[in-house]
């Protein structure tokens, strides 16, 4: 047995080696046709040639002109003797796999059917060679159901894989009269649509597991193609009317078939080369983006009543493939060929988000048409607790009387507010966002909530001359405001800014909140890279100038620790500035002084030192370790410094707002700072001012 395999081996790897010869002279043979044919001379390294290779020319016919391959020679032989199949299955078979391979018996003529038991591949193979088998089908199934089809020619290949979908045996159909018998003559083949190189290639497979059928059977067997999927069906035919009326009758089994790969080996040999195999496109402009959105429990129940407004909006407004994973509970959206990349992808991924925070659909659907709005939502324990209550009576009060203080707020700042146990969801523009979670904090502490505009807060209208642009601010009683520049051609410009390990999980959790108005405000383009754990901001061509730099500081604020509301103003204002230190560079202390200063007294009674710092100086404090960190204006941080040093030094932590401390306006440059940072101002202090 090893010796007649050795044998045809080496006849095998002659021959293959002989093609090389032979594709020389045909293309000697070639450039003789093209001279003669076109009245050129023969070229001069074969005028030596020229009459034994004309002579062999006349010779030839359409068949021996061209010469056959290794593919083709595989099934050189075939026709020579009928195919001998072997049929098996994959081990521990189930019902229904037995019973589609016993079906598979009777479309394959001249096959046999085999129990795997325990045997294993290599010793299938061997056997089939030693009794001329001609070609082996092995059967596949997933929890009862075949999903897999491989064809192995013997004795050296090919080997072809197959997925098999909407499998339907004769087993299934519960009308057996109608049905009748399984006929076993050999079929008629029909081929559809078996036109490209690797077409061809699979019905060269497929036609040879057949033997030659008689002129008179009346057994069809179908295998058509269509968009890659091929539909195998089984009928026969009758002519009851005459020779004009014919009558098919399917007899079954049907199903479908997915060629996925081919290999030039038999199913044996893991070293075999592939010949074809099925890839996923890896290019930037065919590869499909793809986001998930998990679906919390409470929510899902109302996913589903929604799902159909869902789908409508999503699909077919913004062109984007939506699917839901009931198994694992997720939203994935994918993006399709022909629609815009990652931003329609992004305002999806905002949409459903807004939907499982509780929002309603007709509330949120205005995020697919307007880039500037987006989701904010935060728990209730980042709002401080009201005087002599609980958090939970401050957000009663956020829904009292059927919900009038809530409809307020959301027709003053022109946002929408859900407010779902401890947690809070707002969608709107930057700035109406901010505004309204300002005046949720005052109805949460009991302070006055009155919405609408009062006497003596009219509009400022301010101006400042940069560098090269010009920046336009207008401040109102309502907390709006609108921020225009110029544009300036620059050329593309990268920065890249290193996320620390232990605010890496932090970064990721929020990255949607970081990057929104990154990219939709600032229009800076922010790529995360995850083996790195570096950011990389690229500017675009329409940036507006600093606007880099500005990006820059905010992400670099987060990672110091501090939380997005406190760092977002940093991409808004240009005065605004971070401030880090040792404790020691604040001011000279004795031993024990700064532990015992900074953790105790700046943190007494849950930080109500450091708050009415922050409230005084308008500043945002932020202690790690031992280094300080402080937003705000070049002024304001002063002040704040000199606080903290009384502070640590042991003095009176009592701090109040018409202290020394306090900055004084004495400038026109002074208000103008103050008015680009209103977002730490309530309505009560730009009274007073």
């Amino acid at each position: 047995m090893l010796r007649r395999n050795v044998r045809l081996r080496r006849e095998y790897l002659y021959r293959k080696s002989l093609e090389g010869k032979e594709r020389l002279l045909y293309e000697k043979k070639r450039k003789i046709k093209e001279a003669l044919e076109e009245g050129k001379p023969i070229p001069t390294e074969l005028r030596n040639e020229e009459a034994a290779l004309r002579q062999e020319i006349d010779l030839e016919d359409e068949n021996t002109a061209i010469p056959r391959s290794t593919i083709d020679d595989e099934y050189a032989n075939a026709t020579d003797k009928d195919p001998k199949i072997l049929l098996t299955t994959s081990r521990n078979p189930s019902a229904p796999l037995t019973q589609f391979t016993k079906e598979l018996k009777f479309v394959f003529p001249n096959s046999q059917r085999m129990n795997r038991g325990g045997q294993v591949i290599s010793e299938i193979i061997e056997t089939c060679r030693a009794h001329d088998f001609t070609d082996v089908v092995l059967v596949h199934e997933h929890r009862g159901v075949p999903d897999g089809l491989i064809i192995s020619h013997l004795p050296f290949g090919p080997t072809a894989y197959f997925g098999l979908l909407n499998v339907v045996t004769r087993h299934d159909i519960k009308d057996k009269k109608a049905m009748g018998t399984m006929p076993e003559a050999y079929p008629h083949l029909i081929l559809s649509n078996f036109s490209t190189k690797l077409g061809e290639r699979t019905a060269n497979i497929l036609k040879h597991l057949f033997p030659v059928p008689k002129p008179d059977t009346k057994r069809i067997v179908t295998f058509a193609n269509q968009l890659d999927y091929v539909s195998f069906r089984n009928h026969i035919y009758e002519k009851r009317g005459g020779p004009k009326s014919v009558e098919l009758k399917e007899v079954g089994p049907r199903f479908e078939l997915r060629l996925y790969q081919i290999k030039l080996g038999t199913m044996d040999q893991d070293e075999a080369q592939n010949e074809w195999v099925i890839r996923p496109p890896t290019e930037g402009a065919t590869s499909k983006e793809v986001l998930r959105v998990s679906i919390p429990p409470q929510r899902y129940k109302a996913l589903e009543l929604a799902w159909t407004d869902i789908y409508v909006v999503v699909s077919e407004q913004m062109q984007i493939e939506l699917h839901m994973n009931c198994k694992e509970r997720l939203v994935e959206l994918r993006t399709k060929a022909g629609a815009p990349g990652v931003h329609n992808l992004q305002k999806c991924a905002d949409f459903i988000r807004a939907f499982m925070l509780g929002l309603d659909i007709a509330d949120i659907s205005a995020l697919m048409s307007d880039g500037k709005l987006y989701v904010e939502s935060f728990g209730s324990a980042k709002l401080k607790a009201p005087k002599g209550g609980n958090l939970s009576r401050g957000l009663a009060r956020l829904s009292s009387k059927q919900g009038q203080e809530k409809a307020g707020i959301e027709k003053q700042t022109g946002t929408r507010i859900v407010v779902e146990g401890a947690r809070i969801s707002i969608v709107g523009s930057y700035a109406d966002v901010r505004a309204a979670r300002q005046y949720i904090s005052h109805v949460v502490l009991g302070l006055h909530s009155d919405l609408q505009p009062r006497a003596g807060t009219a509009k400022i209208h301010l101006c400042l001359h940069a560098s090269d642009r010009l920046t336009s601010v207008s401040l109102c009683a309502d907390f709006k405001y609108t921020m225009q520049c110029n544009k300036s051609p620059t050329s593309m410009e990268i920065l890249k800014v290193t996320v620390p390990k232990h605010r890496y999980y932090a970064f990721r959790k929020l990255w949607t909140d970081i990057f929104t108005p990154v990219f939709y405000q600032m229009k800076i383009i922010p790529h995360l890279h995850a083996k790195t754990r570096k950011v990389e901001l690229q500017t675009k061509a329409d940036t507006p100038v600093n606007n880099l730099k500005k990006c820059a500081h905010f992400l670099h604020a987060f990672l110091l620790g501090f939380d997005l509301g406190d760092a977002n103003p940093l991409l808004f204002n240009d005065d605004l500035c971070i401030e880090s230190s040792e404790i020691k560079k604040v001011k000279p202390v004795r031993r024990g002084h700064a532990s015992r200063g900074l953790l105790a007294r700046l943190s007494d009674k849950g930080g109500k030192t450091k708050s009415a710092v922050e409230i005084s100086t308008n500043t945002r404090i932020l202690i790690s370790g031992s280094k300080l960190h402080i937003i705000g204006l070049s002024t304001n941080i002063r002040a704040a410094r000199i606080f903290i040093c009384r502070v640590i030094l042991g003095g009176s932590p009592a701090v109040k707002a018409n202290s020394e401390g306090r900055p004084r306006i004495a400038r026109l440059r002074d208000l103008i700072c103050l008015a680009c940072s209103y977002l730490w101002l309530c309505p009560e202090k730009l009274i007073k001012l």
